[in-house]
């Protein structure tokens, strides 16, 4: 039927996992980015938000233990990740009079595996390379001709490439590659394919990646080296 799986585990212990639930006060979230411990967050109303994780579950060893003839059972505090930092729309940018930032919805977040980067992708046809530390824009890319809906970085930095390398998948149909690096970040090349707009991508080695199109039903394994597509229907 056109199925791939692949099994992760024989059993899932949802009952029993640590959680902890809490909210930004913003539009709804759109994309989710984890480097541990941080996680970063995007929103419809243009905010990107850094938050840093903390232990969800700890309990209360005096009541574990029945100590003072207590028979309650352990306590759960549930902790909220911090908010470390908070941006919005158009940001100040050091050294330069314009402000760069998003103007229309946010609908992508990747955190490249160095940890030093932040991409975020939106309706308003940016690609926006942000500074993990600080959360200030470093660059704009407005190479898409429409709204970039999927963010994905390489896992591993390659000792071939001077950077690292992000893959961004947009309605435009395209699928971008770029390369970040202390020395600058710049675009690299577009791949052609799909027959509609690309709703997610994800990277695997460097050079590869699988997109989905839309209303085209089709995945896509890209060798961006070979310049082949393997195209799953």
């Amino acid at each position: 039927k056109g199925r791939v799986f692949r099994q992760i585990a024989s059993q899932l212990d949802f009952a029993g996992a640590t959680h902890t639930f809490f909210r930004a006060d913003t539009l709804s979230t759109t994309s989710v980015a984890v480097h541990p411990p941080y996680v970063y967050t995007v929103s419809k109303d243009r905010v990107l938000i850094k938050w840093e994780l903390v232990t969800p579950l700890e309990y209360d060893n005096s009541k574990a233990n029945g100590i003072n003839g207590s028979t309650e059972s352990p306590r759960i505090h549930r902790k909220k990740p911090k908010n470390l930092k908070y941006v919005k729309g158009l940001q100040k940018v050091p050294g330069s009079k314009e402000r760069q930032g998003h103007t229309g919805r946010i609908l992508a977040v990747a955190v490249s595996p160095s940890g030093k980067y932040v991409a975020t992708g939106g309706e308003d046809k940016k690609l926006i390379i942000w500074d993990a530390e600080t959360l200030t824009p470093m660059k704009s890319f407005t190479q898409h001709r429409d709204a970039v809906s999927g963010l994905s970085f390489t896992r591993h930095i390659s000792s071939n490439t001077s950077g690292e390398q992000l893959f961004s998948g947009s309605f435009d149909r395209t699928i971008k590659t770029w390369s970040l690096s202390a020395g600058g970040h710049a675009y690299v090349e577009t791949l052609f394919g799909h027959q509609d707009n690309v709703s997610a991508v994800a990277s695997m080695m460097t050079d590869q990646c699988v997109s989905v199109g839309a209303r085209d039903r089709s995945a896509r394994l890209w060798k961006v080296v070979d310049e082949t597509q393997l195209v799953f229907r």
